[in-house]
């Protein structure tokens, strides 16, 4: 199209001369204007500021601002001569806006962003904060929530091994889940229903705590995991032992689901049927964005492995449509009417209702009712919950 204007030259101007447009509306806070500065020491001055004949700035004033902040004596200038008066007020705001309707494919920015990292960069300068890029790393760590936001450590502890806790119809006990007696003590005489089990997954995640503490300024709870780094022969028998005693306590053909790590699946699979349990399938939570790390595929999904005591038939409480790829959008709970709350659950929608129900907004998981249904968990430093 031989109509359109081209900008045929650069020119570098001395910043007093260079007039900023009084009707701007685009603001400019200072925590922008220093971004922007520190763009311009690492990559240059390589966009100049757009003027009119008569040294107003039609595009570019933020730049001015950060050459002013550097100190710079001249900035290059493209000067534009053929805008009408009001094709110059309509750009100074189409260049601000049109910008805003791009978007980003998350998986090649998160990419890009962890190559960058790991070729020793300083990823900030690219304009992302360090909590924004704490979230690509650590898509996870996005919610209602900051479950790593730990209060400051008590002098002494209220809580010691032994201890049982009485919340309801629920109990907690400090112990240790390879321990029987300690799983005996959480029982309390009863045989479970069902077992839903995270345990470490022996991937050293203390290290990438660490990482990301480094971006999030001291905010990571960078406390490490033990027996999260054991070798395989250890972690197979540390597994081995919670599992038997998993099976010790559990009705016949109560089901178990095992969340666990791609990586130490030969050893989640083994331990659970030594232990006794028959092992149907094998789940896949399907995650909205991936985890960046350093493998050459990054992971966007969990397995959970899915089983029964097979001493007599299980029960199954599901539809005939359920498959093994379970996907969530990742909606909070909403109230929909007085004493009723809505939960998103991928394809299912959880509808609780009550005149006693109260939702905690530090976990979307936790609900507190009147009357629950019953559930125990057994927690230790460093150990897993049954």
């Amino acid at each position: 199209m031989d109509s359109i204007t081209m900008a045929e030259q650069i020119a570098l101007w001395p910043l007093e001369k260079l007039k900023p447009y009084s009707r701007n509306p685009r603001t400019h806070t200072l925590e922008q204007v220093a971004k922007v500065a520190a763009s311009i020491v690492e990559f240059g001055f390589t966009n100049p500021i757009l003027v009119d004949a008569e040294q107003g700035i039609i595009a570019g004033h933020c730049r001015l601002m950060a050459a002013q902040k550097l100190g710079l004596k001249q900035v290059p200038v493209i000067e534009l001569t053929h805008l009408t008066e009001a094709q110059k007020r309509a750009y100074v705001i189409a260049d601000n806006r049109l910008a805003l309707d791009a978007g980003w494919d998350m998986e090649l920015l998160a990419g890009e962003l962890a190559a960058l990292k790991e070729d020793g960069f300083d990823v900030e300068l690219t304009g992302f904060s360090g909590d924004e890029i704490s979230e690509f790393l650590d898509p996870e760590g996005a919610g209602l929530a900051d479950d790593d936001a730990t209060p400051p450590m008590l002098d002494e502890a209220i809580t010691a091994p032994g201890d049982v806790w009485i919340l309801g119809r629920h109990r907690l006990v400090c112990g240790d889940s390879t321990v029987l007696t300690d799983v005996e003590k959480l029982m309390n005489g009863e045989l479970v229903d069902c077992t839903w089990t995270d345990p470490p997954y022996n991937v050293n995640y203390g290290e990438k705590a660490e990482m990301l503490d480094k971006y999030q300024k001291g905010h990571r709870n960078t406390a490490r995991i033990l027996n999260d780094n054991m070798d395989s022969k250890a972690f197979y028998e540390f597994l081995l032992m919670a599992f038997t005693n998993v099976y010790a306590v559990s009705k016949s053909g109560a089901s178990v689901y095992v969340a666990h790590a791609e990586t130490e699946g030969v050893n989640f699979r083994t331990s659970l049927k030594v232990a006794g349990f028959y092992l149907s399938s094998c789940l896949i939570w399907r995650k909205n964005a991936l985890v960046l790390g350093r493998s050459d595929y990054h992971w966007q999904h969990e397995p959970v492995l899915y089983g029964w005591k097979d001493t007599g038939a299980h029960r199954w409480f599901g539809g005939r449509d359920k498959t093994t790829i379970h996907e969530f959008d990742g909606a909070p709970f909403q109230q929909i009417a007085d004493n009723e709350w809505q939960i998103p659950m991928g394809e299912t929608t959880l509808i609780v209702r009550g005149d006693n129900v109260t939702v905690e907004a530090a976990h979307g998981t936790v609900f507190l009712e009147e009357k629950p249904r019953s559930s125990l968990q057994l927690q230790q430093e460093g150990r897993h919950s049954l």
